[in-house]
């Protein structure tokens, strides 16, 4: 029982109120407020490491990386752009005259 109060204790050490919050870097640290966090980061900070991404993160950030190179490399430069306009337009004045 001890165990499981000490758990839903903030994990700042002066404090002994129960834990509202969790640290959104690690999810291992729990707080009872900001101010509590703010206080106790030079502690924590060391233990405090991002959570791993779970190979399914892994995999939707990759397949987001590469649409995205797709689609720069799907990009026009000015110049390109503007000559085939200039064609659409000699194109669209020519329809009918043949």
């Amino acid at each position: 029982d001890e165990c499981r109060q000490a758990k839903l204790k903030c994990h700042n050490p002066g404090c002994n109120n129960r834990y509202k919050f969790v640290c959104t870097r690690c999810g291992k640290a729990n707080y009872c407020s900001r101010e509590c966090q703010v206080a106790a980061w030079s502690s924590h900070k060391p233990d405090c490491h991002k959570k791993k991404s779970s190979s399914k993160q892994k995999e939707e950030k990759k397949k987001a990386t590469s649409s995205r190179k797709d689609k720069a490399g799907a990009k026009l430069n000015r110049n390109d752009a503007k000559e085939m306009i200039d064609d659409l337009k000699n194109a669209h004045a020519s329809y009918g005259r043949d």
